[in-house]
């Protein structure tokens, strides 16, 4: 009987910081997009643009590596990863796309859409295989 109820508890953890993740990842790319549309943030370094998407990729190196090291935090850790996730989708297809213009980054938007469910779906699918085992 204990073995079950422990099981429930761990269940319900689980599909509560999978509904985080998406919710945290979604978040991300709606505040993402409004603040570009408000202000240009990326800085200019040496003629060089920095964009969102490097700051994602830089996060989820030195997050991934802070996990492999650590059991501690895993709340911090899903937060900071699910943001990083989300800046690396929404300005991938604008990276990818060699246009450098706020008129192409805005047409993006359905392609990020499409992007943010294919993510959520595997996560989704991850969830539902772990939960099997």
């Amino acid at each position: 009987m204990k073995k079950g109820l422990i099981k429930k508890v761990e269940d319900i953890e689980l599909h509560h910081r999978v509904r985080s993740f998406v919710f945290i990842v979604a978040a991300t790319i709606i505040i993402t997009r409004l603040i570009v549309l408000i202000h240009d943030p990326n800085p200019v370094i040496h003629g060089y643009e920095l964009h969102h998407f490097y700051y994602g990729v830089a996060l989820l190196v030195v997050l991934t590596i802070y996990r492999v090291l650590s059991e501690k935090h895993p709340v911090l850790y899903l937060t900071l990863s699910a943001i990083s996730i989300g800046l690396i989708i929404d300005e991938f297809l604008f990276i990818m796309g060699g246009t450098r213009n706020n008129v192409y980054y805005l047409q993006t938007l359905p392609s990020a859409i499409i992007f943010t469910i294919v993510i959520v779906l595997i996560t989704l699918a991850t969830y539902y295989l772990t939960k099997r085992k």
